[in-house]
């Protein structure tokens, strides 16, 4: 699992839940998470922040979709804006979770990811 956002408390905090439960690099922005993949680091699935100021969200998984075509349909996208992730269809994106969000509904849809199953722009969790 490759954790991507440029807010440290917000990366130590995922990183913390998830580590419980995957493996867990660590990318302060979509940069760092470009070079994460290309160094042959082995990448199962994506949890990123959709609005970074280095690289946003959308910009690294256009990047990495044409890149890594197999990791794109595992990226999850954490969106703080709760009318954008309502309407993940709109953005085109395979998931999208509106934070904050309970690590429950967080979980299942990172195993929905590493599923393989895309959810087609249509996988949204509200945070309750």
């Amino acid at each position: 699992m490759l954790l991507v956002d440029e807010n440290r408390h917000r990366l130590r905090n995922s990183g913390g839940t998830l580590r419980h439960h995957f493996e867990v690099l660590v990318a302060r922005d979509g940069i760092e998470a470009l070079d994460v993949l290309e160094s042959g680091s082995r990448v199962d699935a994506i949890l990123c922040e959709l609005t970074m100021s280095i690289m946003p969200g959308r910009a690294l998984y256009d990047r990495v979709v044409a890149r890594f075509p197999e990791v794109a349909k595992r990226i999850v996208f954490v969106s703080r804006d709760p009318v954008g992730a309502s309407r993940p269809r709109d953005t085109g994106l395979p998931f999208v979770v509106t934070a904050p969000a309970v690590e429950s509904d967080l979980l299942h849809v990172v195993r929905l990811a590493l599923g393989g199953e895309t959810a087609g722009g249509e996988q949204a969790i509200q945070a309750r």
